[in-house]
């Protein structure tokens, strides 16, 4: 099951859901967090400290580059936070590309959640990204490193199964009962392989009629399964993703851009291409050029690099956007959202949307900067399009009053 009763955690109540989930880096954190929102339910994810009511709070551990230990430890403080706020861990955010400390963020996770089984199946389809035969693809290519129940074995996990696409096709029950012969085994970790968004349905549909509560891990892809799942039980719908303004009182757009993926760089030539925009370097001591180029109604583009006073470079930044009449903040790199929202003393992002698959959109929880509305992105999501698309839906929302 995908929702269970334990002893301290009630996940359901009369008031709704309360349930925790735990990623790894900020932009995977809103990915996966807004398919909840996407369906009705109300989603933060949590950059400050403090607890802020929302049914589903997505604890972000920025652990993905450090140590094994060190991420181990901070996935258990998470576990630990959501615990005392009597919410139960549903889901554990993994990198869709396999990057990360997995064996023991999952280890920990499983370990500290109460559930006797981590199900995990990183597959994302709208983004290219498939799991067969226990292999990585990205758009068709398989991954040299790639080969999940082989990285998990190196990386500490040892109780283990696999469970291959064929398996899927006997339907919902048939994987349920091939999952609970898996346990027979005593594995505690199954991976599975997927290649649609219709396997991923079957694989929520098969841990929820699992008759021990189990712990799904993955990306975007299988967070919209297990949220369509919860969300039809609930009763739940979104309202339609609608622009607030008509395209002739569009506004600006600051683009805080940390990511040195090629797919960003494509984006970023393709927006400066089409758009009136200015480029500057952070941190600086000069925001001058800035502001005029606000000024002159032309949108700018915020390269930080991690050094000197960048923290407090982009907290005077936020002073000059909220001065002008900048509509939102296109994030891009989870290191680079992380900082940001640090800086503008944000507790976290309220989820609304996706603007389009893997690019979702919400509004600042807290801090001076309180309900602008923000966008993030992944270093390598979206096509060639991806930052106008984004840049067009936020320019068309209401200037934040102050």
């Amino acid at each position: 099951m995908l929702l269970g009763t334990q002893p301290d955690v009630s996940c359901a109540s009369d008031r709704g859901v309360r349930c925790g989930m735990i990623a790894d880096d900020l932009t995977g954190a809103c990915d996966a967090g807004v398919q909840f929102a996407e369906r009705g339910f109300s989603a933060l994810v949590r950059v400050g400290v403090g607890e802020e009511a929302a049914e589903i709070a997505v604890m972000v551990t920025n652990s993905r580059n450090d140590p094994p230990e060190a991420a181990r430890a901070k996935v258990l403080h998470a576990c630990e936070t959501l615990h005392k706020e009597r919410r139960a861990v549903l889901f554990k955010k993994i990198d869709s590309t396999l990057r990360g400390n997995l064996g023991a963020e999952i280890a920990t996770a499983l370990e500290s959640s109460g559930a006797s089984l981590a199900l995990v199946a990183p597959s994302f389809p709208a983004q290219g990204r498939t799991l067969e035969a226990g292999r990585l693809r990205i758009n068709g290519i398989a991954m040299a490193r790639g080969h999940l129940p082989t990285l998990l074995r190196e990386q500490g996990v040892e109780r283990m199964a696999h469970i291959s696409r064929q398996f899927l096709i006997g339907g919902a029950r048939a994987l349920t009962a091939r999952l609970d012969e898996a346990a027979k085994t005593a594995p505690t970790v199954v991976t599975v392989d997927a290649i649609t968004e219709e396997d991923l349905v079957l694989l929520a549909q098969a841990a929820e009629d699992y008759p021990a509560r189990i712990l799904m891990v993955g990306s975007a892809g299988l967070a919209a399964a297990v949220a369509q799942l919860l969300a039809t039980r609930y009763a739940r719908r979104a309202s339609p993703l609608g622009q607030a303004q008509s395209a002739a009182k569009a506004g600006l757009v600051a683009l805080v851009v940390g990511s040195t993926t090629p797919v960003t760089a494509a984006q970023l030539t393709q927006f400066m291409v089409t758009h009136r925009c200015a480029v500057f370097d952070l941190p600086t001591t000069n925001l001058w050029p800035i502001r005029r180029a606000l000024r002159e109604r032309r949108h700018v583009i915020l390269r930080v690099a991690f050094q000197g006073e960048l923290r407090r470079c982009l907290a005077r930044c936020r002073k000059v956007l909220i001065e002008h009449d900048v509509r939102g903040v296109i994030l891009s790199g989870g290191e680079t959202a992380t900082m940001a929202c640090e800086a503008w003393e944000a507790r976290g992002i309220r989820l609304e949307r996706e603007i389009a698959p893997g690019l979702p959109w919400g509004r600042l929880a807290g801090g001076p900067a309180e309900g602008l509305p923000l966008a993030t992105k992944a270093g390598s999501f979206g096509d060639r399009d991806a930052l106008n698309v984004m840049a067009e839906f936020l320019a068309q929302q209401p200037k934040v009053s102050r």
